[in-house]
Formats: C-alpha cells, structure tokens, sequence
C-alpha cells in the first residue's frame, strides 16, 4: 500500500508542475492507475478479514480471461511462454468481473514465480465447459459448480511444483513460502474466498518436480444482457439536471464528490452531518430528486437522517456509500449501496438506475441545460 501512496504522492508533485498538458494526462493516468491498485489491495484485504458485499453482473468469462492474460503478460519475462485456448464462444457468468480478473491474475503470477530456475518454461491457461465433478472431495458446501454443466479455467505450469505437506495450506491468510518483500500470502487466500463466494470452487494439482495446475469452477448463467466489462467500466450516463442532497463528513471527499457529480450533469446540495442534511431535506423536499449519504457520522449517521426523510416522502431514492465492509443497509427499488472508492462510469449508473425506476425528474423551474457550479455548503457547527 505505501508503494502505492508514494506513486501518487509522487506524481501528485510532478504534475503540479507539469509544463504541458500531454505530461500532465500521463501523470493522471499514472495516479488513476495506482489509485485503482490501492482499491484492489484493499479489496482484497477486506474479501478474507469478512464477509463483504460484490457488485455482480452478467459477463462473459471469456473476455475476463483474456483481459488478465494480456495484463499478466506485461509482469512476466519474455523467456516464459503463455498459451491461452479457449473451447467455446460465449461464458456466461453472474460475476464481479474485476475480482475474478484479480483471481485469475493471482494463479498466473504464483505460475511465473514457480518457473524461476525452469528451463523452457511456460504457462498454459485453458477455459473450456464441463460437466466432469473435476471439485469432488474438495468442494465447499456452498459451491454451485459441482453440478451439471460449469465453467472450469485451468493454470498449469512446469515449474518445479508443490509438496504435498504444503497443499493444504496454500490458501491459508499469509501463508507463503516466498521469500520476505517478495510476496504477502494474500494472493491465494484471496482467491479461494472470492470463487467461493462466486458461488464456486478452487482445487490445485501438484507434485515435486511435476509441475502445478490450478483450476477454477464456476456456474454458468443464462447469459442475459452480458455487457462488456470494458464498456461497463468507462460508459458514462449523464444526468439530466436532477438536485442531488449530497452527505458525507469528509471534507475532502465532500467537495470531490460534488465536482464528480456536476460533471455528471446533476445538480448538488452538500452538506456535512445528517443533522443539516435532514433540515436542508425539509426546506426542499420537492426539489431533491435523489439523497447520497455517506452512512457513519458523528452527531446524525446517515441512515438516521434517512429514516427520517423517507417519513416525509417514503419513495425517496436513496445512495448509502461507505468505505466500510460491514455495514449491513436494507436496499430496495429506490435504496442502492456503494462502496467507496467508486468510479464515476459506475456511479453514474448507479444514478440513472434509481432515478429511472423512480421516475424522478428535475423540478420545472430548472434550466434545460447547463451544469450549475453550486458551492459546497459546510457544516454547520
């Protein structure tokens, strides 16, 4: 993680000074690209520390798979040889896309370090459908994969392999036998808890001298409204000059996510504790189309405020954020849960979602057009 944060503070400081605009873009794409990294490391530590909630739709596994292999290839030396096959056209799964590209890339990578002192090395990687009970004896209760027709992704390498004595402790938190600075132990432990909560099963085939193969199951689905993942991550849908109460006690993220959402075309009203919020809602609860709320506060949590918003308008759509991983909030059709750190493509859905199967719209006295740069009120003390 402070690998991380230096890049950003890093890159921060250059472009600060940065003399053209072209510098400045690759700096910012640099800081999104490590700040994404500081989610996924994060992500993973709160995926085995507890149970926590995933954003699942219906992809194709295909294009998951060949994503992490074109992304492993960048790590891994030239000296290794990757061979991808795919058996199939389409692998329909009700996935997080970006956790099982994680999975995937965490097998690969425990490949590459196996091959270190492996002459001729290489890697292949096979997706293909079955029906064979491949996780039999090594299946968790809750594994859906088992039975009748699944998704089976297989890693094998012919590296020096995995002694018996250390198998079954593989996917054990920290375990590791990688030397110290070279590897957390969280990798595997990741991702035997996030196939498990896919609904799936994870087992591994080794021996001395052998090589190792890993293999992944999944249950398939029916394949409806599969969307790109890289079409999902960077579409856009504007808003239509809705008014947005906008809660959340941090400064910092208060004012960023104000700007997030006028780029998207909404219009904002923030403000810093629930208290205010609550007020500010019985002013203009005609205008506010939507309320986004962070949920743990000090003096009014967010949830409170809602409670008592949704007595004077019960059908009021609602947006809980937190960058906790245990906060448990009853959703419905017009209450949604993000978690932080979010990205605005996945937002600005999350938007058009709610405020579609609410009918909300911008009150008449609004302009048609045009994005209003309202400042950010700040809490009152």
């Amino acid at each position: 993680m402070n690998n991380f944060l230096a890049g950003i503070m890093g890159r921060s400081y250059i472009g600060k000074n940065a003399r053209s605009l072209d510098k400045a873009k690759r700096l910012f794409a640099s800081i999104e690209a490590d700040g994404n990294k500081a989610a996924a490391l994060v992500n993973e530590l709160m995926i085995f520390s507890r149970d926590i909630s995933i954003d699942e739709h219906h992809c194709d596994a295909r294009d998951i798979v060949t994503t992490a292999v074109k992304t492993a290839r960048l790590a891994i030396p030239e000296n290794i040889e990757i061979s991808l096959r795919i058996d199939g056209d389409e692998f329909p799964v009700f996935a997080n896309a970006g956790q099982i590209e994680q999975v995937i890339l965490n097998m690969i990578y425990n490949a590459r370090d196996a091959l270190a002192e492996t002459p001729a090395p290489h890697i292949d990687i096979r997706l293909r459908k079955t029906r064979q009970a491949l996780c039999t004896g090594r299946r968790s209760p809750d594994c859906a994969a088992c039975d009748g027709e699944k998704l089976l992704l297989t890693i094998s390498d012919n590296g020096h392999g995995i002694p018996a004595d250390i198998q079954g402790r593989i996917f054990e938190p920290f375990y590791t036998t990688k030397q110290p600075g070279t590897g957390t132990g969280l990798g595997l432990s990741t991702a035997f808890q996030t196939v498990q909560r896919h609904h799936g099963s994870i087992f591994v085939e080794s021996g001395p001298g052998q090589g190792t193969r890993f293999g992944i199951c999944l249950p398939l689905s029916d394949g409806a409204a599969i969307v790109p993942d890289e079409e999902r991550s960077t579409q856009i849908q504007p808003g239509q000059q809705e008014t947005i109460l906008l809660i959340d006690d941090d400064p910092s993220l208060l004012c960023v996510s104000t700007e997030v959402l006028q780029e998207l075309n909404y219009r904002v009203t923030g403000t810093g504790n629930g208290r205010e919020a609550l007020e500010i809602f019985r002013r203009r609860q005609h205008e506010i189309a939507l309320v986004m709320t962070d949920i743990v506060m000090p003096g009014m949590n967010g949830d409170a405020a809602v409670r008592e918003m949704k007595k004077i308008r019960p059908d009021l759509p609602v947006i809980f954020t937190s960058g906790y991983s245990d906060i448990e909030i009853d959703t419905g059709v017009s209450t949604r849960f993000v978690r932080k750190p979010f990205h605005a493509a996945e937002l600005s859905r999350l938007l058009r979602e709610v405020l579609r199967q609410e009918g909300a719209s911008p009150p008449a006295s609004q302009p048609a057009g045009g994005r209003q740069r309202n400042p950010v009120r700040p809490p009152s003390d």
